[in-house]
């Protein structure tokens, strides 16, 4: 990776008009970007802040996901399940890779960063885009608001 390219960057193709969503996002390219950055200073920093790294990229797409899914669900979004198990099978892939530094010191922060980008870029455009196109064409806004607001889905950082 070259030292001055970002493993993701934000564009407005990106804008889903959900702006809770939209903001974790963001957030989570920016995370991306940072263990890419920590990936190449890993010679100067050690192993350890990598992990670091990589942890805060793990738990914050646990949070994401789960933003997601409790939108989903309380909005009745028939495409749920699908979504659903295109996280869970993400995540366990995810996991599965960052357990293997933890095990047998085989993690390669290159292949690592590169799912994650490829990923979650991709799933945006695709499967995300599909439920905000559901959520932006129902007819009561005014409920979605409500729900929002009453499953403190407006704050957008993890707990």
């Amino acid at each position: 990776m070259n030292r001055n390219e970002d493993s993701g960057r934000w564009d407005d193709r990106l804008i889903l008009g959900i702006p809770v969503i939209d903001k974790q996002h963001k957030d989570l390219l920016r995370i991306i970007n940072n263990l890419h950055f920590t990936c190449l200073k890993t010679a100067e920093s050690g192993n350890y802040r990598l992990m670091q790294a990589a942890y805060e990229a793990v738990g914050y797409i646990k949070h994401h996901f789960n933003t997601e899914e409790k939108l989903m669900g309380l909005l009745g979004f028939s495409g749920f399940s699908h979504h659903k198990r295109e996280h869970e099978n993400f995540l366990k892939e995810l996991l599965n890779r960052y357990n293997q530094f933890q095990e047998d010191n085989n993690f390669v922060p290159n292949s690592f960063v590169s799912l994650l980008k490829e990923w979650a870029l991709s799933h945006i455009e695709v499967y995300d885009r599909v439920f905000a196109d559901f959520l932006l064409n129902m007819k009561h806004h005014e409920k979605i608001k409500l729900i929002l607001a009453k499953e403190s889905l407006l704050a957008a950082n993890p707990a």
